[in-house]
């Protein structure tokens, strides 16, 4: 059907063109007074083209007067529903709006209206207006400042009966109330198509603002059972308005926008007034320059109770501060960011909340809060508690030290079931001679949960710079801090840095400070823990009550509360004369004192010092010592019975006469020569300046002072150095045991009468400590395999030749003795694994004497793997070869009649060079130097052999004492460090073997090894510098 509506005045086909004077009647007539008024209703100068094929057939009425008011019946229904295959809608005319909403519910208790295109079926939503674009669909302004979208006001003049109009105020009050039982409580938009403005604003809802003919919000209306107001747009199409101009402005309500990935947005973006949302999830913005949570026109005039949201999960650069510009945009009064995963937020300058309220900022989990990089460093303030999950703070995107971000709430962790308060990534200058310039974050409020830190350089994790220990050791220690608390410290920042050299910064607590260091401090430094307790001297603080105990001090005269002690010498009540003692109680006078001075004024009636002569009595108020016990009686408030001393002041009008009386004691003024004494007694009202003792409130001092010391460590090597250092030392021990001794390697010492083909395979575990601080432990499996090339044999014994090859795989595990964590040595020495391999190919040459003397000579050369992973995951590999030479002799003395018994002295001395190539881990370069082992053996034992020169049962075992003359230690360059780790170089060692026939061409031979270092070192494992056991099986096979 290709009607769009039907009125009074005229019908509007497919294709039809609008003329300002049919324009002009429609708006008078209301045409869609259901919600929709197309090609602006309100406006009598335009011209617009329209474009609308419809499904079904529009449902809905109006009615209106003669005159071209509107009319409705209290109580009416009515709902709109528009099915259309395909809008279009252009206003060309300036000053027009394409598509107006017109939202005057006069006299309607249910309503609402749906306007959609394509396939969909959308239903009607009471007290509501929809609008659903396909692709294909346009709402377009092209007149000068003409909008393409956009509300009427609510309450308009021209919409009421002259009959309403002529009404009083207070009567127009009354009749609203009557008429508009319900308001439009929603506008929703969804958009696939395009909404543009060429020379105006795209969508404006300003107007949505509830408002009634006298300009007062309508506050005392129905509101549709208490549903809360609100515009919803979902963009997945395009948004486009002019440069400066507003692709969006919101309504007095609650505004939600959604810009949904692969849609458009161009113009600035308004939100209004009220709480707004605004989503970013992945659209273009690049022709946005203001994101604002407020006003378009005004944005400091902020209600207070406003609290706008933004969530993106794009990136997005700009500040509060910003002026608005494509590539740093205004982002304004936002009470809530969340950025979400893959978000980023690039900081161009200072953030600021609502009405200048701290707001909050959440980073979800690989959402990024950065510094945007530029030629100088940055001072950024954020007035906001910041909640963090898994993301990144970055601040070194400018590759620049210097970058300070400044949170002026608190800085925490996002969820409560989990520490992880994300990442914190700096940039650190260290160069030498420690000259240390890096980013900084300050936290203003608290800090909870557990933080990450680690330094960046041109997005390499790393420190820039060539510091070393040495440079370090000359300077002092804390420099800059890399992280500085103003509140409380209620979790940790924990975080490691590798240089180019050998060493590791970490990140160390000083106070509420954290620092870059290379120094491993003894853990005693946990103490500042405990030191946390120190906060108790608050409650020393209390302490300073004693400060109102120093008046109290004087009440210690009123103290004489213990005269009642006096009262003992009852004896006096004889002369109950002096029971106007009471009198003396004029001592309560002294409570004057209290009043401090006054004290002085009694002094005056210089008569009354007669009486005060019983003064005296006080002077077993000289027990008033106790009262320095009693300084806790100072809060006793028992002074403020003191007081009650004050009533008795009237006392003091008796004594006016009656003290003249008992003046007649006056004799005692003689004792009144101790009376000076109670002088003294204000003495000890000095004790009052035991507050002083509170003095030790300054004890919070040593609060702050987990002093660190800067150089009384060792440095801090990268987890890595330990493998790297010592892997060359693993290797040479590996081959040396492969090579072992010609027993070892064959069984026994007896002579072959032919060529054999042997084998062996074994295992062994070694744990050597460093004299200086680095260790490891080590399991090998090895196979060895051989065979003899010839067999000679004279008549001064025999001479044998052959060629051997052996693999050996090991896994290793490195520690560092001075392993450090958070910039602390700590008990667990582990640092990283290891695998090693070797692979050698040699020749070996033994010669048999008949007298038992036997000389056997190896050579080979080898190739050797390596492998190595870190505690924190870094990983690296590198490989080397090597070259022996060695040399064993010995000679079997008969012990026994037969011969069978032997005693064997033995002596060898081996010569081994290994070489590992230089390689670069990614953060630093290796060069180790060319090791050379020159190691010798002494050594005794006893073999038997069953019948010789045949294959038959043998037995060996021997004592050894082996010395490294050369070797004993290990080096690395790493950087400008060359680490060097030293062994012992001298140990025992003990063996014993033999072999077995299995018939008359083959046996099995077998042995264990037993070494141990013969003196201590690092003692970072129990025992002795060195331990290592081998075992082996094997078969020969005899030709």
């Amino acid at each position: 059907m290709n009607k769009i509506f039907k009125t009074k005045y005229n019908y509007l086909t497919k294709n039809s063109v609008v003329t300002s004077e049919l324009a002009k009647n429609r708006g008078k007539s209301g045409l869609v007074k259901t919600a929709l008024a197309i090609a602006a209703v309100s406006t009598s100068h335009l011209a617009t083209a329209v474009e609308i094929v419809y499904y079904d057939q529009i449902r809905g009425d109006l009615h209106k007067n003669a005159d071209g008011t509107l009319i409705y019946s209290k109580g009416e229904d009515m709902y709109a529903y528009y099915h259309l295959e395909k809008l279009a809608i252009t206003a060309v005319n300036p000053n027009t709006t394409a598509l107006a909403l017109d939202l005057d519910t006069i006299g309607l208790t249910h309503f609402g209206t749906v306007i959609y295109t394509g396939n969909l079926t959308i239903p009607v939503s009471s007290y509501g207006f929809s609008l659903y674009l396909e692709q294909d669909s346009s709402i377009k302004a092209t007149g000068e400042n003409s909008t393409a979208i956009k509300v009427l006001d609510e309450f308009r003049n021209d919409r009421h009966d002259p009959a309403f109009l002529a009404l009083s105020d207070e009567e127009k009050a009354k009749k609203i109330k009557e008429l508009y039982q319900n308001l439009y409580t929603h506008i929703r938009i969804f958009n696939y198509g395009t909404i543009s403005s060429e020379n105006g604003d795209a969508i404006d809802f300003s107007a949505f603002n509830r408002k009634d003919l006298f300009g007062k919000v309508v506050e005392n209306l129905k509101r549709n059972d208490d549903r809360r107001v609100k515009t919803s747009v979902s963009i997945d199409g395009v948004i486009s308005a002019p440069e400066d101009k507003a692709a969006f402005i919101g309504s007095d309500h609650l505004d939600h926008l959604v810009l949904a990935e692969g849609s458009k947005i161009e113009g600035n973006i308004y939100l209004g007034k009220d709480d707004d949302e605004l989503y970013l999830s992945g659209s273009d913005i690049s022709k946005v320059k203001v994101l604002e949570g407020s006003y378009k026109n005004n944005p400091d005039a902020l209600d207070n109770t406003e609290n706008n949201y933004l969530a993106f999960s794009q990136e997005l650069t700009g500040s509060s501060e910003s002026v608005g510009t494509y590539e740093d945009k205004a982002i304004r009064n936002f009470g809530k960011i969340r950025i979400r995963e893959r978000g980023i937020l690039n900081l161009t300058g200072n953030m600021t909340s609502n009405s200048g309220k701290v707001g909050d900022i959440q980073i979800d989990e690989d959402a990024e809060l950065n510094i945007a990089p530029k030629n100088t460093s940055s001072n950024i303030r954020l007035d906001y508690n910041v909640e963090n999950y898994k993301g990144i703070i970055d601040l070194s995107k400018n590759n620049l030290p210097n970058d300070t971000l400044t949170i002026s709430g608190d800085y925490r962790k996002l969820y409560r079931y989990t520490e992880n308060a994300g990442e914190l990534r700096v940039n650190t200058f260290w160069q030498n001679p420690d000259i240390q310039q890096t980013d900084k974050l300050i936290i203003e409020g608290n800090h909870e949960g557990t933080t990450t830190v680690k330094a960046y350089y041109q997005g390499k994790e790393s420190i820039f710079g060539d510091v070393t220990r040495s440079d370090v050791e000359k300077n002092g220690g804390l420099l800059t801090p890399v992280v500085e608390i103003k509140g409380e410290e209620k979790g940790k920042f924990e975080g490691t840095a590798p240089t180019t050299n050998a060493g590791e910064v970490q990140l160390v607590r000083h106070g509420n400070n954290y620092y870059w260091t290379l120094t491993a401090l003894e853990q005693p430094a946990p103490q500042p823990e405990p030191v946390q307790p120190v906060p108790q001297p608050k409650p020393v603080q209390p302490v300073p009550q004693p400060e109102p105990v120093q008046p109290a001090p004087q009440p210690e005269p009123v103290q004489p509360a213990p005269q009642p002690e006096p009262v003992q010498p009852a004896p006096q009540p004889e002369p109950v004369q002096p029971a106007p003692q009471s009198e003396p109680v004029q001592p309560a006078p002294q409570p004057e004192p209290v009043q401090p001075v006054p004290q002085p004024e009694p002094v005056q009636p210089a008569p009354q010092p007669e009486p005060v002569q019983p003064a005296p009595q006080p002077e077993p108020v000289q027990p008033a010592p106790q009262p320095e016990p009693m300084q806790p009686a100072p809060q006793p408030e028992p002074v403020q019975p003191a007081p009650q001393s004050e009533p008795m002041q009237p006392a003091p009008v008796q004594p006016a006469p009656v003290q003249p009386e008992p003046v007649q004691p006056a004799p005692q003024p003689e004792p009144m020569q101790p009376a000076p004494q109670p002088a003294p007694q204000p003495k000890p009202v000095q004790p009052a300046p035991q507050p002083e003792p509170v003095q030790p409130v300054p004890q919070p001092e040593p609060a702050p002072q987990p002093a660190v010391p800067a150089n009384n460590g060792p440095m801090i090597y990268a987890e890595q150095i330990a493998g790297y250092v010592q892997t060359q030392r693993i290797a040479r021990e590996a081959l040396l045991q492969e090579n072992g001794k010609l027993q070892t390697r064959m069984g026994s010492l007896q002579a072959p009468l032919t060529p054999q083909t042997w084998a062996r395979v074994g295992g062994g575990y070694t744990q050597e400590q460093g004299k200086d601080r680095l260790a490891y432990k080590s399991k090998a499996k090895f196979v060895q395999i051989g065979s003899d090339l010839f067999v000679n044999s004279n008549e001064n014994g025999v001479r044998r030749g052959g060629v051997m090859a052996s693999f050996n795989r090991a896994d290793n595990k490195f520690y560092d003795k001075y392993h450090a964590q958070n910039g602390y040595i700590v008990a667990d020495k582990l640092v990283g694994k290891g695998k090693l391999e070797t692979a050698t190919l040699g020749l070996y040459s033994t010669w048999y004497g008949n007298n038992g003397l036997y000389l056997d000579t190896t050579a080979n050369v080898g190739w050797i793997g390596a492998k190595y992973t870190a505690q924190n995951g870094n990983k690296a590999k590198n490989h080397g070869f090597s070259f022996m030479a060695n040399t064993e002799v010995g000679k079997e003395i008969a012990i026994s009649t037969d011969g069978r018994w032997n005693f064997v002295p033995q002596a060898q001395l081996t010569l081994l060079k290994t070489k590992m190539g230089g390689f670069n881990d990614g953060i630093r370069d290796m060069k180790s130097t060319h090791q050379t082992v020159l190691r010798g053996r002494v050594g005794a034992g006893v073999s038997f052999n069953a019948e010789k020169g045949k294959n038959a049962n043998s037995f060996f075992a021997s004592l050894n004492l082996v010395h490294d003359f050369m070797g004993a230690k290990t080096e690395l360059e790493v950087g400008r460090d060359r680490i060097t780790e030293r062994y012992a170089p001298t140990f025992g060692e003990v063996s014993i073997g033999g072999v077995l026939p299995l018939g008359k061409q083959l046996s099995a031979q077998a042995n264990l090894n037993y070494t141990r270092a013969l003196s201590k070192t690092n003692t970072l494992f129990s025992g002795s510098g060195k331990e290592a056991y081998q075992g082996y099986v094997g078969l020969k096979y005899i030709w």
